[in-house]
């Protein structure tokens, strides 16, 4: 229970001069900094485009199998690719952006949010 007006017992207010550590343990290595060791290493597998074998790094390896996917008809991975090379599709906009919605009433705002 903490004390009236204090910091309740298991907790530690800040001390001026010290930077908070972030709460990671010492040694601690993110997953992100695992993944991008991992990603650059070279590995020797049968390549499923061509059937040779051959080094490449593990992030060359994703994208081959990205691909491989891709032209047995994987729907997604051709999208993914689609979308990571030419960019998102835009979508258009439609509507008055000179609506004033603060005018309207909760049936025509019903309206307008196709609610009704």
């Amino acid at each position: 229970m903490p004390k009236k007006g204090g910091v309740p017992e298991n907790l530690k207010s800040f001390q001026p001069g010290h930077k908070p550590t972030g709460h990671k343990p010492k040694g601690y290595v993110s997953l992100t900094t695992t993944l991008k060791k991992l990603i650059d290493r070279k590995m020797q597998l049968k390549n499923p485009l061509n059937k040779e074998l051959e080094k490449k790094t593990v992030k060359e390896w994703v994208n081959i199998a990205l691909i491989a996917r891709a032209l047995k008809g994987n729907i997604p991975a051709i999208n993914q690719i689609y979308e990571r090379v030419e960019g998102k599709v835009a979508q258009k906009l439609t509507g008055d952006l000179n609506l004033n919605l603060s005018e309207m009433t909760d049936d025509e705002l019903k309206k307008l949010a196709g609610r009704e």
